[in-house]
């Protein structure tokens, strides 16, 4: 008898999100899904940065599926670029008829998805049945106001696969409306908390949360049992990592707010769309995740010692602390920045491990090639935390940089079997993606910046007067 199973792609999409569910009716046979879900597909600087294998990665996926490529629900947690710019380099590549998006949920305010004179909800609607528009739910609003009961959004025909919503719309405080202004914390906290659930395991999808949206998130969560989730196999740190937004809360102390969110939601793995812009991730909020994480490493890197690579913004009044040749120092009084550490603890990054972040903690006198004398130089070093956190910060213990690089992978793609738990392993999509990611590496092995300019996106025909126009722009609805 078959035997079903999911594949949840944590995207790499630079400064954004995506989150791409493939639905196998067989676990022997995944050449093409039954059924796909899709969390945010964005990303900044969308003309400079675009991550184009991600987006390649999903058309063809949804592409394997012939003439029945369809999206079973797509959810825009909030309006932000990052998170929703790319839903029209993938629609590009479908004629309406070719993609069918059976539901769409999004948070915030509609008006807030046009960009750049494009209304995203316009594009997606094209692609959606008749009688169907893209759809919004209440202030406030929650699966689990009766945690005993709580209510689906979405449920898969024939398997035990739903999706629910922890927290949507959530507003700051005061506020009445959902915003409509340019307030960047106002707009991520409408974000919607998206739990994905196949067979018992559960993965969380925060998008932008903020303190507010985790405050109303732990309000819903108190009213069950503690933790609230039991196999919670991965949740997404929220806003990637931003500390400003997740202590941007008032009434309350943030880190109390932030480690009571963690510890209710109780997830075994953390992702986290790692790059290094606004400071974020930030290594005190991971730290504070820690400890509610499972301590044995699902994957690991080749060339590391212990766990894996990931890449985080450390301030020195965050008072971790190095333990230099079993000597326990503190951090350096000048090291605020990102640092590539190793960790065994369950956090992995989608960012790669590059000698460009790796920052040294002390100098060295060595005899380099050719040379007759040694001469100082910069110790290639990171930091390795443990899982023994449960006072974190912790204290990370120094060790030598590889020889080769380890890659981190564009992503990371769990598999949930019925009945069999769930696998992780990085997601290496494509043999476009190899040639890219290798040319990072090298490019980041001489100290250049490893962002991904100027993509060219593939080569096609345009379809574009092949789309209906929009229907006098649909009107967009909230449900109660």
């Amino acid at each position: 008898m078959p035997t079903p199973c999911i594949k949840f792609h944590v995207l790499n999409v630079g400064v954004g999100s995506g989150n791409f569910i493939e639905v196998f009716e067989d676990k022997d046979d995944t050449s093409k899904p039954s059924t796909t879900l899709l969390i945010d597909l964005g990303c900044q600087g969308i003309n400079k940065e675009s991550p184009g294998p991600s987006v390649e990665f999903v058309v063809d996926r949804l592409k394997t599926m012939g003439n029945d490529a369809e999206i079973d629900c797509l959810i825009l947690t909030h309006s932000d670029l990052d998170h929703v710019s790319l839903i029209k380099q993938l629609l590009d590549q479908f004629d309406t008829d070719e993609l069918v998006i059976k539901d769409t949920f999004f948070g915030g305010a509609a008006q807030k998805y046009k960009k750049n004179k494009t209304q995203i909800l316009d594009l997606v609607a094209q692609h959606m049945p008749d009688d169907e528009l893209p759809d919004g739910h209440a202030i406030a609003f929650s699966s689990y106001k009766d945690p005993k009961k709580p209510v689906a959004i979405y449920k898969h025909s024939t398997l035990d696969l739903r999706m629910y919503v922890l927290m949507a719309n959530a507003l700051q405080p005061n506020a009445t409306s959902l915003p409509t202004g340019k307030n960047a914390v106002a707009l991520n906290t409408v974000s919607y908390v998206v739990v994905v659930e196949f067979y018992g395991e559960r993965y969380l999808v925060t998008g932008d949360a903020t303190g507010t949206t985790m405050l109303q998130s732990n309000k819903i969560m108190r009213k069950g049992d503690d933790p609230f989730f039991d196999s919670m196999v991965m949740v997404t740190v929220p806003h990637h990592g931003s500390l400003v937004t997740a202590e941007d809360v008032k009434g309350v102390d943030g880190k109390t707010n932030a480690v009571e969110f963690a510890k209710r939601v109780n997830g075994e793995t953390l992702t986290v769309s790692s790059y290094r812009k606004h400071n974020h991730p930030s290594a005190r909020l991971l730290s504070w995740f820690w400890q509610f994480t499972k301590n044995v490493p699902s994957w690991l890197d080749s060339d590391a010692t212990v766990g894996h690579f990931y890449v985080a913004f450390f301030t020195a009044d965050d008072n971790f602390e190095l333990d230099k040749d079993n000597t326990d120092t503190a951090w350096p009084a000048d090291g605020d920045g990102f640092y590539t550490a190793q960790t065994s603890v369950l956090t992995y990054g989608t960012d790669y491990f590059s000698a460009a972040n790796l920052q040294a903690f002390e100098d060295d006198l060595k005899l380099k090639k050719g040379a007759t004398k040694k001469v100082l130089v910069k110790r290639e070093r990171t930091a390795v935390f443990p899982t023994n956190t449960d006072s974190p910060p912790a204290v990370g213990q120094l060790v030598d940089y590889p020889t080769n690089n380890p890659i981190a992978g564009r992503g990371w793609t769990y598999t949930t079997t019925k009945g069999d738990g769930t696998k992780l392993a990085p997601l290496d999509p494509t043999d476009t993606l190899s040639a890219l990611r290798a040319d990072i590496i090298e490019r980041s092995g001489a100290g250049l910046p490893t962002r991904i300019r100027d993509r060219p996106t593939p080569s096609r025909k345009s379809r574009d007067s092949a789309r209906p126009p929009p229907s006098n722009s649909p009107t967009f609805r909230h449900r109660r």
